[in-house]
């Protein structure tokens, strides 16, 4: 059996789910031909969706410096992307970030040199990757660095759309800054995503967002304003619920029955709107 029939097989058996199988046959392959860039790169996703997360790190970084010209400039991003997505499941969040804000400069600078010649499809990435970084730098506690990404990502929405994107963006530095206790700011981003998410007419996140708006009133202790909001809320989420057939899912989302707890609350006080 020849050296090429070999990695036919390991495809093969990879795309039938066979992995262990791929794996090892791969592997023997890779003893004949170690830079086989193909034979490389199917190690790489093998070892990904088995779980040998070093392993597809290794594969990856091989891969990168054997990757040249621009021919090959969507397989780096590939590579890096993998690496930085191994480093995160392996719980090694500052490797993570830093493969995938290597993939960015790569995006950036190829979106770059395509945009002045009016091409802008290579945007998506570009988002993608800044919404990992974003998502990364949040869940480990990073919380500056996530509101410098996410006003980036806002940056680039504005230029390129859509009106959800920028929503979104401002609602995230919101959530950050709430978290901050930056309320005053915070403040700002949220009435700036409610703006356009009303206009949009998306329930869930406006649903989720004048529940903010409530806590940050009731924080600064201006309980009428308070209640407003968290009515907003729960009218919005209802709203949503009904919509998918499914009222009862209300009960299961945190931020209605938070919600409905403080709407009670400052009613109890003798809180009430006019």
């Amino acid at each position: 059996m020849g050296p090429i029939s070999k990695f036919t097989i390991a495809k093969n058996l990879y795309e039938t789910g066979e992995y262990q199988e791929s794996l090892e046959i791969v592997i023997e392959f890779l003893e004949q031909e170690p830079y086989n860039k193909k034979a490389l790169k199917l190690k790489a996703d093998v070892c990904t969706v088995v779980g040998k997360l070093p392993e597809t790190i290794q594969a990856n970084e091989l891969l990168l410096s054997l990757y040249g010209g621009k021919d090959e400039f969507w397989e780096k991003c590939y590579s890096l992307e993998r690496i930085g997505s191994a480093y995160w499941r392996l719980k090694n969040p500052d490797l993570a970030i830093a493969y995938y804000q290597r993939a960015l400069e790569e995006y950036e600078l190829y979106y770059e040199l395509y945009y002045g010649l009016g091409e802008d499809k290579f945007s998506e990435p570009i988002m993608l990757t800044l919404l990992t970084i974003g998502e990364y730098q949040t869940k480990s506690g990073k919380l500056s660095n996530a509101i410098a990404t996410y006003e980036k990502l806002l940056q680039f929405y504005s230029k390129h759309g859509p009106l959800e994107g920028i929503a979104n963006s401002f609602y995230e530095i919101g959530l950050l800054l709430y978290q901050q206790n930056n309320l005053d700011k915070a403040l700002t981003k949220f009435l700036r995503a409610m703006d356009i998410h009303e206009s949009l007419k998306e329930l869930l996140p406006c649903g989720h967002g004048h529940y903010y708006l409530g806590c940050i009133f009731f924080l600064r202790r201006e309980f009428k304003r308070s209640l407003v909001h968290f009515n907003s809320s729960i009218a919005y989420l209802e709203g949503f619920y009904a919509v998918i057939y499914d009222e009862a899912s209300t009960d299961d989302d945190p931020f209605y029955r938070r919600a409905v707890r403080l709407r009670d609350s400052l009613r109890r006080k003798g809180f009430k709107i006019y």
